[in-house]
């Protein structure tokens, strides 16, 4: 346990599989503790910001410990030291014991949120009533036996036999039971399941229900997309306890439609590139003479794309936005406002988040240039122009439609960038706002990001903590910072 006075604690903690919240603090076991048996449990470092309890969440632990190596002493009421702080711990690694007592980080195919949970396997009496859910679940070098129920678990682990049963024993925790660390696969845990069927009364099958898994996009995790603005976002949302339902009602629609907007522009780009391939190779082009036929148009196909980018883009820029800092509680109204509203509303907005107020007025910018374009197409009577071909010396060369003065798929390309990054930049300075006391956001170092899931941020403390993020607006492309 590391200890940094007025500020807060760096320890480990214990989670058991199963549960969703950390269960208590971690103490290393004694020398030798680990011989006969392996619990199963996760050990993860976390970070405690206390503030002026540190103190006191120090002496819990310390209590904690005295009570076990010093039986007998008279010791202070520990809860009492803490009643009334704040329990909070960012999580910041996790290990697991393998079969030979020795704890190792958790493999990345074992995290939570990985993999779909393993479905379970119903062991019922014959007149088909329930009696417990059993699972098994991948553990290092060997394996874990859930149970949910009213059985015993001791009464069933005895079918898996063999060397397993040396180091067989219980967890018990409110509504679930867990094997201890088994030298067992997958296979064995089936087998087990197949004896218990065969030798006793009772009947076991595999839950009946499907699981129904929807394509969500052409991408995962390892894209930008998916773990900042997806998992990333939605993570830091988990810091907001009483608002973190009302924050994914209203950022679950933003985040589908930006993955329209992403689509659609990658389509409206694909299908100029493939256009200008076509012409350069001569495929869709016919010389007659001094007419020159061009036997494809793919004017109705851009227009159309630009039609549901520019409605799209606009209404996530205006509506769902403000939904989303709503339910954060921050009013962000202005910015859509006629100049001389934005320019009261930024200036008041400045007296008490400067930073926010100084991005809004970028945002501006480019958000005007998207919402005039939009306006244009809707109530101006504007529309894309038509692809134009020029011949010279037999070559044939397009001229790409343009949008306030910029070639069509640069400005796709262009807004939905600065599109992408108002929404991660906005949402995570308005979720840091709505934190618990102590604690901040820090962004992780491009080179230091997992190239399994590139999240951009991650939650860490206010005061002592690793270097705190700001809002500042951008000006590369999304994928690149």
């Amino acid at each position: 346990m590391v200890v940094v006075a007025s500020q807060g604690v760096i320890s480990y903690a214990v989670q058991f599989p199963g549960e969703p919240t950390i269960s208590g603090g971690y103490l290393p076991p004694a020398d030798g503790a680990l011989t006969n048996y392996i619990p199963a449990m996760y050990v993860v470092m976390i970070v405690k910001p206390g503030g002026p309890y540190t103190f006191n969440q120090m002496m819990h632990i310390v209590l904690a410990h005295l009570a076990i190596f010093s039986p007998g002493a008279s010791l202070p009421d520990r809860e009492a030291m803490v009643q009334g702080v704040q329990n909070l711990a960012l999580i910041q690694s996790g290990y697991h014991y393998n079969l030979a007592g020795e704890l190792r980080p958790v493999p990345p195919e074992h995290v939570q949120g990985r993999t779909l949970p393993p479905r379970p396997f119903l062991v019922q009496d014959k007149k088909g009533e329930t009696l417990a859910t059993l699972q098994f679940l991948s553990w290092q070098d060997g394996g874990v036996i859930l149970l949910r129920g009213k059985l015993p678990l001791e009464g069933l682990i005895v079918f898996l036999g063999g060397p397993a049963l040396k180091k067989a024993g219980i967890i018990k925790r409110e509504g679930l039971q867990l094997s201890h660390v088994l030298p067992i696969t997958e296979q064995n845990f089936r087998e087990m399941l197949q004896r218990i069927q065969r030798q006793t009364n009772m009947n076991v099958r595999s839950e009946p229900g499907k699981v129904i898994v929807q394509k969500l996009a052409d991408e995962g995790a390892s894209s930008p997309f998916m773990a900042r603005l997806f998992i990333g976002v939605l993570k830091l949302g988990d810091t907001l306890a009483g608002e973190k339902q009302a924050f994914e009602a209203a950022y679950h629609p933003l985040i589908m439609t930006l993955l329209e907007i992403k689509t659609t522009a990658k389509e409206l780009s694909d299908t100029y590139a493939d256009h200008v391939t076509k012409i350069a190779a001569g495929s869709i082009v016919q010389m007659q003479g001094p007419t020159i036929h061009i036997t494809e148009s793919i004017d109705r196909q851009l227009a159309k794309k630009v039609d549901e980018f520019l409605t799209t883009a606009t209404r996530s820029f205006k509506d769902k936005m403000q939904r989303v800092t709503n339910a954060l509680r921050v009013n962000i109204g202005f910015l859509y406002q006629k100049p001389g509203s934005f320019e009261r509303g930024v200036a008041a907005l400045a007296q008490v988040d400067a930073p926010l107020a100084a991005y809004l007025r970028e945002a501006r910018r480019w958000g005007d240039a998207l919402v005039r374009a939009r306006n244009g197409l809707e109530h101006g009577g504007w529309q894309l122009s038509r692809i134009t071909y020029t011949e010279n010396a037999g070559t044939i060369t397009a001229s790409e439609p343009t949008i306030n003065g910029q070639p069509v798929t640069e400005f796709v390309k262009h807004m939905t960038d600065r599109l992408m990054y108002f929404v991660e930049d906005v949402t995570v300075h308005c979720i840091r706002s709505r934190m618990p006391p102590g604690t901040s956001i820090t962004e992780i170092p491009l080179p230091q990001r997992s190239s399994e899931m590139p999240m951009r941020f991650r939650p860490t403390l206010a005061n002592g903590g690793m270097p705190l993020w700001q809002i500042d607006h951008h000006l590369n492309a999304f994928d690149e910072s």
